[in-house]
């Protein structure tokens, strides 16, 4: 028998009133109001449209229980304002699950706002940043879930490498699946973030060139051909500091447009087989300096962990005010 999913509108509370809390009114500012509704109809909007898009196709698919989580994700949100920091998102529906274009929008928020966080503290202790891609060719649909499983392994491998361990002192790791819309092939890879001290560049018994890396790397996932591997030092561009640029890695593991396409039959195979690659997969990881400083700054999981704003439990509240979606768009209630 099929588990029985909680619905997450079952946590959340109930209506106060049809404009909402606003607890206690203070410092009431309806311009800081109008900003979150403008987020809300240019950012969110698009997302909750496109999650009830899955809901329908994980419904075709016989998965009705999922099917509700993800039509119900992002319906009722709460923003409170704080005296110190403004307005944070505070409380929100989310179901989690991993290909809900909204869940995995806040997700990649979350992660971009830690790793800027942990890549600041690295930053100011004299550290220095790579990007490392690694890749394999790509996959047919039913290839897709031995693929990845055989990805993690290898990358395993390579951060036990003696080269590996003496050359870099952490690392961020993010998979990225994307998919050729003309072969309907699959691309799972993974973007490394790798911190070094500046004696990096100039030490060649421990230096690492992109040959090396892309040799080291077709050896630790058994292949038999020459693997693409890119490899490049960060640097800030368009005015963004140094920890921005590194937080760019935060992107989606699979961005919801490679799978919603419109086409629902088409559209329904991509995402059961995404359901059955993805399942129980461990889709980001820190190691050594990255996973100290998150472990420091008592970050929690930024996978699985909450997909609200961070807050600071000192702050004080000001104002509480909801919102709910309206079929087309959210309103205050």
């Amino acid at each position: 028998m099929a588990k029985k999913e909680k619905s997450p509108l079952n946590d959340f509370g109930g209506s106060s009133g049809a404009m909402g809390d606003i607890t206690p009114l203070l410092d009431y500012n309806s311009t800081e109001i109008d900003l979150i509704q403008d987020e809300l109809d240019t950012k969110w909007v698009e997302k909750k449209l496109n999650s009830e898009y899955l809901s329908e196709i994980y419904k075709a698919l016989h998965m009705a229980n999922k099917s509700l989580r993800i039509g119900q994700c992002g319906s009722l949100v709460e923003f409170t304002k704080f005296q110190d920091s403004g307005f944070k998102l505070t409380r929100a529906n989310f179901c989690k699950a991993r290909l809900c274009p909204m869940c995995s929008w806040r997700r990649s928020k979350k992660i971009f706002g830690q790793l800027s966080k942990v890549t600041d503290v690295l930053k100011n202790n004299g550290f220095e940043f790579l990007f490392l891609t690694l890749t394999v060719k790509n996959c047919k649909d039913y290839e897709l879930k031995n693929t990845i499983s055989e990805l993690m392994l290898a990358f395993n491998r390579f951060c036990k490498r003696k080269a590996f361990k003496q050359a870099f002192n952490g690392f961020f790791r993010a998979l990225e699946v994307t998919i050729n819309p003309e072969t309907e092939e699959y691309h799972p890879h993974f973007h490394v973030v790798l911190a070094v001290r500046p004696s990096y560049f100039t030490q060649t018994s421990i230096y690492l060139s992109q040959k090396d890396l892309r040799q080291i790397w077709a050896s630790c996932a058994n292949l038999d051909y020459d693997p693409q591997v890119d490899v490049k030092k960060v640097k800030p561009r368009n005015g963004q500091d140094l920890s921005g640029a590194v937080a760019e890695i935060a992107k989606y593991t699979v961005k919801d447009s490679d799978y919603l396409t419109g086409e629902k039959k088409s559209d329904a195979h991509k995402v059961w087989t995404l359901e059955q690659a993805l399942c129980n997969r461990r889709l980001t990881a820190m190691g050594g300096v990255f996973k100290d400083v998150h472990k420091a700054l008592n970050l929690d999981d930024p996978c699985d962990g909450r997909l609200e704003d961070d807050q600071i439990n000192d702050e004080v509240e000001q104002m509480i005010i909801k919102f709910k979606w309206h079929g087309t768009g959210y309103v205050r209630w």
